[in-house]
């Protein structure tokens, strides 16, 4: 999180092509216009009167706010989408394959969890999930394409989940 009062020492040294807006024709129509203002804090020198001038009205402006950290656009939450969902577990070396088949069951718990949580903010299953396990000296790991739809998510039970992890990491 930045606060109002670190807004200056985030922007100050960041090049200004990587502002919003600035990183194409009009970042370098500001660079031509400005002569030496490579970082945002260059452009602080400039009143928002001759930023106006030089660059026009609303250019002016719009390059006075955003390089003082003021952007009057909504914002928008980035709800990153994902591809897959995995749990895994490290084991010590293990001999009985019943502790493996426990920590799958408890694994699975843990993912219907988090596929409900993601279905419930993004209305989709992800394409793949992943089970794996590891011991000192092996990793072991399948992905498989959820054995249920979308539609399935809201009742969808642990047990579901762990039977292709069952399948495909144990047997």
């Amino acid at each position: 999180t930045v606060t109002p009062a670190g807004t200056p020492g985030l922007l100050r040294g960041l090049p200004l092509t990587k502002l919003r807006g600035f990183g194409g024709k009009f970042g370098r129509q500001v660079t031509e216009a400005l002569g030496t203002a490579e970082k945002v804090g260059d452009l602080w020198r400039f009143p928002l009167g001759e930023l106006q001038a030089r660059l026009g009205e609303s250019e002016g402006r719009f390059v006075f706010e955003m390089s003082r950290g003021i952007d009057h656009e909504e914002i928008t939450p980035n709800k990153h989408k994902a591809h897959s969902l995995g749990a895994t577990k490290t084991f010590t070396p293990v001999t009985d394959v019943t502790v493996v088949q426990t920590w799958i069951r408890t694994l699975a718990v843990e993912l219907t969890l988090r596929l409900k949580e993601y279905f419930s903010e993004h209305g989709e299953v992800p394409k793949t999930m992943h089970v794996g396990f590891s011991t000192q000296t092996e990793r072991h790991g399948r992905s498989f394409a959820p054995p249920f739809s979308a539609r399935h998510v809201p009742t969808l039970e642990p047990d579901v989940v762990a039977e292709p992890a069952d399948r495909k990491s144990v047997g």
